[in-house]
């Protein structure tokens, strides 16, 4: 394979190749087994590990599950070039309900979520005024469990996250901004 193409293509090339074998005349098939060999066999150092991995850690293989094992290597490649940083929206606006059906306590819903692992972290916040401090709380939290920096803050442009106080603790920790426009799903 050419590691200067995507892997979309790499496999798109070998089909047409397995296709071309198939259609030269030749009597024998090529097995599922011995096409998958030929895959691994033919990709770039990138996937060294995943071609160890399925080529010495399963009995049977099987031309589907390489595959697919392939593109969740390649998705996993493309995310690592991109950033290794925290991606994270923080909303709010939602009100929420005990269990009197008062709405005096918690109104609104901090909610932090990483890009990358799908996680969520929820803070119920009395006012908005509290996004400010629950997002430092968030910050701290994250940064020790995972023994990574925030890079990137994404916001939905709301007041409660354009406060002078909010940009000047993201330029002084070193946190880009991105806001989107309000009320969007991004």
């Amino acid at each position: 394979m050419n590691a200067s193409k995507g892997l979309g293509q790499n496999l798109d090339d070998f089909k047409k190749m397995t296709i071309e074998l198939a259609n030269a005349g030749i009597d024998e098939k090529l097995s599922d087994e011995n096409e998958v060999v030929i895959l691994l066999n033919s990709l770039p150092d990138s996937f060294k590990d995943v071609k160890a991995a399925i080529k010495y850690g399963r009995t049977s293989l099987s031309l589907e599950e390489c595959i697919s094992v392939l593109k969740s290597k390649d998705l996993e490649l493309k995310m690592e070039k991109k950033d290794n940083g925290e991606n994270l929206s923080v909303r709010g606006r939602q009100p929420v309900r005990n269990e009197n059906n008062n709405s005096n306590t918690n109104s609104y819903k901090g909610q932090h979520k990483n890009d990358y692992s799908r996680k969520v972290w929820m803070y119920l916040l009395k006012s908005k005024d509290q996004a400010f401090d629950s997002f430092k709380a968030w910050k701290k939290l994250v940064e020790n469990q995972t023994s990574k920096k925030v890079k990137t803050l994404r916001t939905d442009n709301g007041l409660e996250f354009v406060k002078e106080e909010f940009n000047e603790f993201s330029s002084n920790e070193g946190i880009l901004r991105h806001r989107i426009v309000r009320y969007t799903l991004q």
